[in-house]
C-alpha cells in the first residue's frame, strides 16, 4: 500500500477540528518547511524554496513553474491566525508583505533563471538567497487560520495584482490529500516516510517496480555460535543445527546486541537488513499515528553501507546521512538499531576500522548493532568474538515457491517455475537472487539453466538483447559491444584498481577513452547506458557502480574469460585471485564460463601454500569450483574433492587453537560443525553425486581412524542427494566401521556417534540405535563428553 494513501486515511479519521488545531498550534517558520513539502507534493515538477530569513523581501517561499517557453515565479506569504476586515493591521500587514514582494527582485528572462538556479544548488547555501532575489509574477496568500468576506474584499480592492488567498479550510484538505504527515509529528512523519520510500527500492529486483515487501520471503537463519552452558532446550536446537525464522531475528538481536549476518552472494543479506529496517520504521510511524506526539524520543533505524560508514564520525552525522538539510531531523530522533550493509565490500585493511567504528556508534546511542558481510573468513575473525554470528541459509522449496507466487504473472508461470526448481533444486542454491533470475528468464520463455553461471549468462544475454531486440534493452549497439563495454569497465576500472565503486568522473573519463578507441557514436551512448541502467546492471549517480556485486564479479570474470589466450600465467593469476579472497568470486564465475577446470589449474589450486585459516577454509571450499566447472572429468572432480577434504582436519585443529589462544572456551563440537557447513557448501550437488558416492565407497572399505572421518565428511556432503534407504545403508557402514577400529580413545568415539546421531537425526529408529550406543559409552566413560559436548543432564535427556 502507498504509504501517503495510508497516512491520508488515518488523518481523515481525525475529527476536522482536531486537523485545524494541529495545523494552528505550528509554528510559523516550521510551517514553512510543511507547506515546501506540500507544495512538492502537490505539484513534483515544480521548484520551491523556503526563503523566510533570508532578506526582507516579503515572501516566505518561493515556487518556480518552468515550461519550454517562460517562467512563472510565486511569492508564498504566510500568516497564522484569523483575519478579519475590521482589524485593520491584520490587513494592513498582508498587504505590505505582497506589496514588497512584487516590487522587489530583478526581472529575469528563463535561460537566466535555471543557469541561476543551477549553480546555487551546487553551492546549496546560496539557493534561498537566489529564489529571494527572483521578480515574482504572481502572490499566494497562505493564512493558517480563517479570512472573513470582508478582509477579502479589502486584499482584492487594494492590491491591483495578481494574488491567490487559501486559508485554513483549503490546508486542511490538501494536506490531509498530499502531506498528512504534518497530523502526525510533520518532521518526524517525513523523514520515517522517506526512508521507508528509499528502503523499498533498495532491492534489485526495485527496477520492475516492485516494493521490497510486495514480494519478500522471510529467509531462515542458523547459529553459528554455540553456547557453552548446553540444557535441554540448547541440545534439541543443536541437532536442527540451531535453525531459526527471520521473525526471531530482532529479538535476538536486541537480546545480543552485536550481530553479524554471513551468507553468499546473493542470499538476501541486504533484504533481510533493509526489511527489519521497513519493521522498525512502520513501528516508529503506527506510533505517531496513534498521537504520541509529545514522546520524549521516537527510536529509528539506521540502514547504511560499511563504506558510507567510514566516513561517519558521529551519531548526528548518522540521521542527516540521507537529509540534504540537516535542520529537519525530527526533534527527539534516537537510533534504536545500527544496519550496516556490506562488510565484505570495502578493502581488507578497512574491515576493522568499520566494524569498531559501528560498535563505538551503536554502544555510544546504547542501540543495537547488526552487520552483514559474505561469508569470508578475515570477515569473522575482525569480529573477535564480540559479535553473535549468524547465517543465512539458502531457501527451501517452500520457501522459493512462495517467492514465484508473489511474482509470476499468471499460473502458467507458475506452474513452469515450480516444475523448473524441481529440476534445479540439487545444482543452484536457492538463493533469492538466484530464484530472481530465474523467474526473469522463464518471463523470456527460457530453457531452465544448469549451473549458477550459466543462470547469469542467460540472464544477461536477455538484459543485453541478445536473442530479440523487442524483449530486453533496445539494441543501440551489437550485443557484442555491450558485454565487451561491461567486462572492461568491470576489469580496468573496478577490478584493477581493487575497489566496488568509482567516481563519476573516473567514469566519464572511462567512456571518453572507450568511445575513441572503438569509434561509437557518442550521441548514441548515453540511451545505451540508460538502457543498462533500466536493466538493473549499473547505477550511474555521483558515484558508479553495479547493481549488484555478483554482476561486478560475473563481467570481471567475462573479461579474464575473453581475454584468456593473452593473459600471461592465467592460472596463476585465477589462483591467486581466489586465494587473495575479496575477488574470489570471480574465480567462480571465470570456472563457470569456461564450465571446467583441467589438471593443471586444478593442481594450482591444491598446491598453493596454506598459511593461514582462511587459506585452509577456501581450499576445502574447491568444491564451489567444481560445481561451476561441472563438465570437469570425473577424475579432476575426484581428485579435487579428495584434495580438498584433506585439510578438513587442519581447520578443525586450527580453529580450536585460535579459539585457545584467545582464551575462548567452545565445545570442540563447534569446531565440527564448522566444518560440515563447509563442506556442505563445497560438495552438495548433483554435479558431484557419483564422486562423492565413489569415494565413500573406497574410505569406508578402510579399516582406520582417517578413513572414518573422511567418510563422515563424504556422507554428510552427499546426504541430501540420498534416499533414505541409502542414507541408513551408509550410516550404519560408519558405525559399523567405528566399533571395528580398536585404535579410538573414548573421546574420539563420542565425537563420531554424535556426527552420526546428527546424519540420522531424520530416522527415529537409527538415531535410537545410536543414542543407546552414546549411553554405553558414557556408562563406561562418564567424562566422555565434558570436553565435546558440555551438558547438566543425564544422556538420556537427548532423547526427544
Amino acid at each position: 500500500m502507498d504509504q501517503t494513501i495510508d497516512l491520508a486515511g488515518q488523518a481523515r479519521s481525525l475529527v476536522r477540528s482536531e486537523r485545524e488545531k494541529i495545523l494552528c498550534e505550528i509554528p510559523e517558520t516550521e510551517l514553512h518547511g510543511h507547506l515546501k513539502s506540500l507544495f512538492e507534493k502537490m505539484q513534483p515538477d515544480y521548484t520551491v524554496e523556503v526563503t523566510h530569513g533570508v532578506a526582507e523581501y516579503g515572501k516566505d517561499l518561493v515556487i518556480v513553474k518552468r515550461d519550454k517557453f517562460a517562467a512563472q515565479v510565486v511569492g508564498i506569504v504566510v500568516k497564522r491566525g484569523d483575519i478579519k476586515g475590521k482589524t485593520v493591521g491584520h490587513v494592513e500587514d498582508i498587504l505590505s508583505s505582497v506589496e514588497r514582494a512584487f516590487k522587489t527582485g530583478t526581472p529575469r528572462e528563463l535561460a537566466e533563471i535555471e543557469s541561476q538556479m543551477r549553480q546555487a544548488a551546487e553551492l546549496g547555501a546560496e539557493l534561498k538567497a537566489t529564489f529571494a532575489e527572483l521578480r515574482v509574477t504572481d502572490v499566494y496568500v497562505v493564512i493558517a487560520g480563517t479570512i472573513s468576506v470582508s478582509a477579502r474584499k479589502r486584499l482584492k480592492g487594494q492590491l491591483h495584482v495578481p494574488i491567490q488567498v487559501f486559508d485554513l479550510t483549503w490546508l486542511v484538505d490538501n494536506f490531509t490529500d498530499f502531506y498528512p504527515q504534518v497530523f502526525f509529528d510533520g518532521r518526524a512523519q517525513n523523514y520515517i516516510q522517506s526512508e521507508i520510500e528509499r528502503l523499498q527500492r533498495t532491492p534489485w529486483m526495485s527496477q520492475k517496480g516492485r516494493n521490497l515487501t510486495d514480494y519478500y520471503v522471510d529467509p531462515t537463519f542458523m547459529s553459528c555460535d554455540i553456547p557453552i552452558d548446553l540444557n535441554l532446550d540448547h541440545l534439541a536446537a543443536l541437532a536442527e543445527l540451531r535453525r531459526f525464522p527471520f521473525q526471531k531475528l530482532p529479538d535476538i538481536i536486541t537480546q545480543k546486541g552485536h550481530v553479524l549476518i554471513l551468507g553468499d552472494p546473493g542470499s538476501g543479506k541486504s533484504a533481510a537488513l533493509a526489511k527489519m529496517a521497513l519493521d522498525k520504521l512502520r513501528v516508529a510511524s503506527t506510533q505517531l499515528r496513534a498521537g504520541q506526539r509529545n514522546a520524549p524520543e521516537l527510536r529509528i533505524p539506521v540502514f547504511l553501507t560499511a563504506r558510507e560508514l567510514l566516513s561517519i564520525r558521529s551519531a548526528e552525522e548518522l540521521l542527516t546521512l540521507r537529509l540534504k538539510d540537516p535542520r529537519v531531523v525530527p526533534e527527539g530522533a534516537r537510533i534504536d538499531c545500527l544496519l550496516v550493509d556490506g562488510l565484505d565490500e570495502i578493502p581488507r585493511k578497512d574491515r576493522l576500522t568499520a566494524l569498531q567504528r559501528a560498535t563505538e556508534l551503536a554502544d555510544s546511542q546504547k542501540c543495537s548493532v547488526v552487520v552483514a558481510s559474505r561469508r569470508v573468513s578475515d570477515v569473522q575473525a575482525v569480529s573477535n568474538g564480540n559479535y553473535a554470528r549468524y547465517e543465512i541459509l539458502p531457501f527451501g522449496t517452500g520457501q522459493a515457491i512462495e517467492l514465484f507466487k508473489h511474482l509470476a504473472s499468471s499460473s502458467i508461470m507458475l506452474e513452469a517455475l515450480t516444475e523448473g526448481l524441481q529440476r534445479i533444486q540439487l545444482q543452484i542454491p536457492l538463493f533469492p537472487l538466484s530464484l530472481l533470475l530465474l523467474i526473469r528468464l522463464v518471463e523470456q520463455e527460457k530453457e531452465i539453466p544448469a549451473s549458477i553461471t550459466e543462470l547469469y549468462t542467460d540472464f544477461l544475454d536477455i538484459a543485453l538483447g541478445k536473442f530479440d531486440p523487442d524483449k530486453g534493452i533496445q539494441v543501440l549497439f551489437e550485443y557484442h559491444m555491450k558485454e565487451d563495454f561491461l567486462a572492461h569497465l568491470a576489469y580496468g576500472e573496478f577490478f584493477e584498481k581493487d575497489r566496488l565503486a568509482i567516481p563519476r568522473e573516473d567514469f566519464d573519463s572511462f567512456l571518453d577513452t572507450y568511445v575513441v578507441d572503438l569509434d561509437i557514436n557518442r550521441e548514441k551512448l548515453q540511451d545505451f547506458l540508460t538502457d543498462l541502467e533500466r536493466a538493473g546492471i549499473l547505477d550511474l549517480k555521483d558515484e558508479v557502480e553495479f547493481k549488484h556485486r555478483s554482476f561486478l564479479d560475473y563481467f570481471t570474470a567475462s573479461y579474464i574469460y575473453g581475454h584468456r589466450e593473452e593473459i600471461e600465467h592465467l592460472h596463476d593469476r585465477i589462483v591467486q585471485i581466489y586465494y587473495e579472497g575479496f575477488w574470489e568470486e570471480v574465480a567462480f564465475f571465470y570456472v563457470g564460463l569456461k564450465m571446467e577446470l583441467n589438471d593443471d589449474l586444478m593442481s594450482k589450486l591444491l598446491q598453493h601454500e596454506h598459511v593461514t585459516l582462511s587459506d585452509l577454509v577456501l581450499r576445502l571450499l574447491i568444491g564451489r569450483l567444481l560445481q561451476a566447472g561441472w563438465k570437469s572429468t570425473s577424475s579432476v572432480k575426484r581428485r579435487g574433492i579428495d584434495g580438498a577434504i584433506d585439510v578438513a582436519e587442519p581447520i578443525y585443529t586450527s580453529f580450536l587453537e585460535v579459539c585457545r589462544k584467545r582464551d575462548a572456551v567452545f565445545p570442540s563440537i563447534y569446531s565440527d560443525f564448522l566444518m560440515l557447513s563447509l563442506v556442505e557448501a563445497s560438495f552438495s550437488s548433483n554435479f558431484l553425486k557419483t564422486q562423492l558416492a565413489d569415494l565413500f565407497a573406497q574410505c569406508i572399505s578402510r579399516n582406520d581412524d582417517r578413513a572414518l572421518s573422511r567418510s563422515i565428511l563424504f556422507l554428510w556432503a552427499e546426504q541430501r542427494l540420498m534416499t533414505p534407504g541409502e542414507l541408513r545403508g551408509a550410516v550404519e557402514q560408519c558405525s559399523k566401521l567405528l566399533s571395528g577400529v580398536r585404535a579410538f580413545l573414548p573421546a574420539e568415539r563420542a565425537r563420531y556417534l554424535w556426527l552420526l546421531k546428527l546424519i540420522g537425526r531424520k530416522d527415529r529408529e537409527l538415531e535410537q540405535l545410536i543414542t543407546k550406543k552414546l549411553k554405553r559409552l558414557t556408562k563406561v566413560h562418564p567424562d566422555v563428553m565434558k570436553g565435546l559436548l558440555p551438558y547438566r543432564q543425564p544422556l538420556r535427556s537427548l532423547k526427544r
